[in-house]
């Protein structure tokens, strides 16, 4: 069963942990944006598979890097850089309080060596080697470990830095300053019997927007791209001249972004993410990829950069 985007629910609790049997019981929900679709992966490398009933612990990581690092670039890296198959978290947690699904709770990522294979990587997003983390990504790192946690039949005691496992700086330095108060909340979530509410992620400033028209295409490998929809978009992109490219984050700091091509190629998760940082944005998507190009060309042919936005 994957655990993905928005909350889902199900009943089951931790064992030491029930609610009082005064009260109808809770159901227990993950509530994480599910971003695992919009981020690179290795072609020809793919991580082993398990069941929830394999996963014994969760440990807890932060990347190391300045707060503002997106899971994008993460996997950018990790794939790229050191020849994984994808990225090796299954939830980050930014400075913002949001929490980002990485990786379903069935794939054995390699985020912790050898206790990868019984484990969640939960990442904060930051360094932590002098300084906590803010506030807001506790209470959302909290609320996380607590439906996690519910929903595997798991205790508090199974929440570990990964400096407890091996020798290591992550979670950071400052883990032992900040690991009671964490767990005491998630505690605190677990026993009281309700929904848990994820709290609501601070707004970051709007971006600037040095780019005013993205044109998005999907890429998954250099044998495997929009080549077909690109020939056909020759036109449009003539004409009004879009940045055309494959990089999300890319796209991100432009004012208006057309999508090119349905959810299957380029997530309706990306197209949010996109939405959120600002961009106004329009997907064209036809059946196929030749009715997709016949649709930027009629766009061209007509002078129109756009179907509906303004």
């Amino acid at each position: 069963m994957f655990i993905g985007f928005g909350k889902r629910e199900y009943i089951c609790w931790s064992p030491d942990f029930a609610p009082s049997t005064t009260a109808p019981p809770a159901p227990v929900t993950i509530d994480a944006e599910d971003v695992t679709g919009t981020l690179v992966q290795n072609p020809a490398r793919q991580y082993p598979m398990r069941t929830h009933a394999d996963i014994k612990r969760i440990v807890i990581h932060h990347t190391a890097t300045p707060s503002n690092i997106t899971v994008e670039r993460i996997a950018q890296f990790q794939v790229q850089n050191k020849g994984l198959p994808g990225i090796t978290y299954h939830f980050c947690v930014t400075a913002e309080g949001r929490v980002l699904q990485t990786q379903y709770l069935e794939t054995v990522s390699a985020h912790a060596g050898e206790y990868s294979q019984d484990s969640i990587g939960l990442c904060l997003i930051g360094n932590f080697m002098s300084a906590s983390p803010p506030r807001i990504q506790l209470d959302a790192t909290a609320a996380l470990l607590a439906e996690l946690l519910l929903f595997l039949g798991l205790t508090t005691s199974q929440d570990v830095g990964y400096s407890e496992l091996v020798t290591t700086g992550s979670p950071g330095a400052t883990w032992p300053r900040w690991k009671r108060p964490l767990l005491n909340m998630v505690s605190r979530l677990m026993r009281s019997g309700k929904p848990i509410t994820m709290p609501k992620p601070v707004t970051a400033a709007p971006m600037g927007k040095t780019i005013d028209h993205y044109l998005l295409l999907w890429h998954n490998s250099p044998a495997d791209w929009a080549d077909l929809v690109l020939e056909a978009a020759l036109n449009y992109i003539g004409q009004f001249k879009p940045t055309v490219g494959f990089s999300v984050e890319q796209a991100k700091s432009a004012k208006y972004v057309t999508i090119v091509g349905g959810t299957d190629f380029i997530s309706a998760n990306t197209e949010r993410n996109l939405k959120q940082a600002g961009c106004k944005v329009e997907r064209i998507a036809g059946k196929t990829e030749v009715e997709t190009g016949q649709i930027l060309q009629k766009l061209a042919a007509q002078g129109k950069r756009f179907m509906k936005l303004k």
